[in-house]
């Protein structure tokens, strides 16, 4: 279960967005943790910066709590794992469906069993191509 809110503005030239949310994760079946909880938020910018081309920055921090201990006998907590994850990119329409972007992204998953904590760098140059029409 998802429950969340989403505020945005934007202009012929930029926009923006903030989102917060609520999280319930209930299992179907036996899981480590058992059922999570949590929270999340997330933020976006975008900007022209040369010619077509555009600016994205954004970042969300998403939180979750289990509710039983992770593996007793083995891992003794219960697992709280906040999750930071920023990205800037640079995106170039081609046409109406595609797009090239270079985009970095940093995730940072704090966790206070230090076995499932990881810090990643990461570099992309993809290309988009969207179904449908749309407009510029």
């Amino acid at each position: 279960v998802d429950v969340s809110g989403v505020l945005a503005y934007a202009t012929p030239t930029w926009g923006g967005q903030l989102g917060v949310g609520l999280q319930r994760d209930a299992p179907l079946g036996a899981r480590p943790g058992g059922e999570r909880l949590g929270w999340s938020a997330d933020w976006r910018l975008r900007w022209p910066v040369a010619g077509v081309a555009v600016a994205e920055l954004g970042g969300t921090l998403q939180s979750w709590q289990d509710q039983q201990l992770y593996s007793p006998g083995l891992i003794d907590q219960q697992r709280l794992q906040r999750v930071l994850s920023t990205r800037v990119a640079v995106v170039w329409p081609v046409n109406a469906q595609g797009e090239w972007v270079l985009e970095a992204r940093h995730v940072r998953n704090n966790e206070n069993v230090d076995l499932f904590a990881y810090d990643a760098l990461s570099l992309r140059l993809g290309y988009q191509w969207r179904f449908g029409q749309r407009k510029r």
